[in-house]
C-alpha cells in the first residue's frame, strides 16, 4: 500500500486528476487501491480493471 499512496501523491503533485490501468491488475493490486481509498489517502481517480488470463477464454 506504501507504493499506491506514494504514486498517488507523485500523480497529484504532478497535476493529474485520473489514471487508467489498461493492462488489467491483479486482484492484489485492486485491492491494494481499494484499501488506501478506503483509508481517505487516494488522491485521484483510479480505473483499474482486472487483468483476466487468456487461457479463460
Amino acid at each position: 500500500m506504501a507504493s499506491v499512496r506514494l504514486g498517488a501523491r507523485a500523480y497529484t503533485m504532478a497535476g493529474t486528476t485520473a489514471t487508467f490501468e489498461g493492462h488489467g491488475l491483479t486482484p492484489a493490486v485492486t485491492r491494494a487501491y481499494g484499501d488506501v481509498h478506503a483509508a481517505g489517502d487516494l488522491t485521484l481517480r483510479m480505473h483499474t480493471p482486472l487483468s483476466v488470463p487468456s487461457s479463460a477464454f
